[in-house]
């Protein structure tokens, strides 16, 4: 389970990396047009669709607070030649040495490559199982519960279901716990692990618009989701400048089409000298779904696909959701599919908006389980549970010295995950990074803004 969360934060990594930091040279090129003092009262309809696209997103909390539903998971990797598979396999074995030098296993980690690589590229993974949610970082705090079982390509059958519970704090330490029934270890770390973000699919998500999100939020009220007036305002101006000034069409609606059993959806896109930097299909009927994202990278090559069908109504909250959806990325080089993520969720099991307690973010923990709290890299603890227990995310839940079930195993201080679980992810240090960015850039727009009064 770690070493699929490792993979998949490398991917997240380099798609931010290709549209993440293009956005954010964006972002400061128009906050120099905008202190240039350059006026500009023209409007445009695509900007006004895209700001209802935001808004509407999973992420408010106003749209989507909380959701239960199961689901299975096909993922599909393109197999790698002779030349990649050796360039991966030294690119695994640097890492490895970097990052667990003192580690008892690292050899052991070293000499499982070659399968980790066949794991990760070619052929077909599935995984089926359930996923609940409340609140999100739009309010400062949500939780999440995955229940997840692996198929055995080789005799057809699903393993014992990992159970994963997380939570996730604006400007606090997250903090994540794994339950794998198999090597009977419940492990704590403060990186959470992601699967999917499922209250945003079949609505507007990636890096791009997370970072247009962040500049238009009210800096008063972001734990609310309110989006600042001005800020829109001065959001449209700057965009049409850049239009102007740079001929480039930032945002434009470029026609309309069909989908989904003759749903009518507008296709706005972006293009960056001549060549198209993001596309999106628009359902302004369904509450400003978007069926089909695209992203692509400085040469107009597709690099990252969002698409969803099979959209329901559900019954008591009036919200569309779609039954299928699928996530791509696309080698830039030769623009063949280098993962593809199936999702198809049971529409009879959806609920949105329900009532969701911290009770059920729990894990059951039998008795001789091992408790290894990784939340402090330097100073990992492990324990022994005397009988079983629940770690939970309800308040004092995972405050393990205070639990009388578990005790500390002072033998094996030194403990480490085995082989099979892993290593944690340096991701989370590139969002803070990301987001120490954004901070600075909206800084400095605020001085000057302040300066030209």
């Amino acid at each position: 389970m770690y070493s699929m969360q490792r993979e998949c934060c490398f991917l997240q990594a380099e798609v931010m990396m290709r549209s993440g930091l293009f956005i954010m040279a964006l972002i400061a090129f128009m906050l120099v047009f905008n202190a240039s003092g350059f006026v500009c009262a023209s409007t445009d309809e695509g900007f006004d669709v895209f700001v209802r696209m935001l808004q509407n997103q999973g992420e408010n909390p106003h749209i989507i607070k909380s959701g239960l539903f199961d689901f299975v998971v096909t993922i599909r990797r393109s197999a790698l030649s002779d030349l990649e598979f050796k360039a991966e396999a030294e690119r695994y074995e640097k890492m490895f040495r970097e990052d667990l030098k003192d580690d008892p296993h690292l050899e052991l980690m070293i000499a499982d490559i070659p399968a980790r690589i066949n794991r990760k590229y070619g052929g077909e993974k599935k995984m089926r199982g359930k996923a609940l949610l409340r609140g999100n970082l739009g309010e400062g705090d949500s939780k999440r519960l995955f229940e997840i079982a692996y198929l055995d390509n080789a005799n057809g059958t699903w393993g014992e279901p990992i159970v994963i519970i997380r939570e996730d704090h604006f400007g606090k330490p997250n903090v994540n716990v794994n339950w794998e029934p198999s090597a009977s270890l419940a492990a704590l770390s403060a990186n959470p692990f992601t699967l999917a973000n499922f209250h945003c699919f079949g609505r507007i998500q990636g890096t791009p618009a997370a970072l247009a999100t962040f500049s238009l939020l009210d800096p008063n009220n972001r734990d609310t989701f309110l989006f600042s007036e001005k800020n829109i305002e001065d959001l449209r101006i700057s965009l049409n400048k850049l239009d102007q000034v740079s001929g480039n069409s930032i945002l434009k609606i470029a026609g309309n089409t069909t989908y989904d059993e003759g749903a009518t959806v507008l296709i706005l896109e972006t293009k960056m000298n001549g060549k198209i930097f993001q596309r999106y299909w628009v359902d302004r009927s369904r509450g400003y779904t978007v069926p089909l994202i695209q992203y692509y990278d400085n040469d107009g090559r597709l690099v990252e696909e969002y698409k969803s069908s099979g959209y329901i109504q559900h019954d008591r909250t009036g919200l569309w959701y779609p039954t299928v959806h699928v996530e791509i990325k696309y080698d830039s080089q030769t623009g063949k599919m280098a993962e593809q993520r199936e999702f198809q969720i049971d529409p009879s099991t959806l609920q949105l908006n329900h009532s969701v307690s911290e009770g059920e973010f729990a894990i059951d923990i039998p008795e001789g389980a091992n408790v290894l709290d990784h939340r402090n890299p330097k100073s990992e603890v492990r324990y022994i549970a005397t009988e079983k227990g629940a770690l939970s995310l309800a308040k004092g839940g995972l405050d393990l010295d205070k639990m009388s079930w578990l005790v500390r195993d002072e033998s094996a201080a030194s403990f480490q995950p085995s082989p099979s679980i892993g290593i944690v992810p340096r991701f989370a240090l590139m969002s803070v990074g990301v987001l120490m960015v954004l901070i600075a850039l909206y800084q400095i727009w605020r001085n000057r803004r302040a300066k030209n009064k």
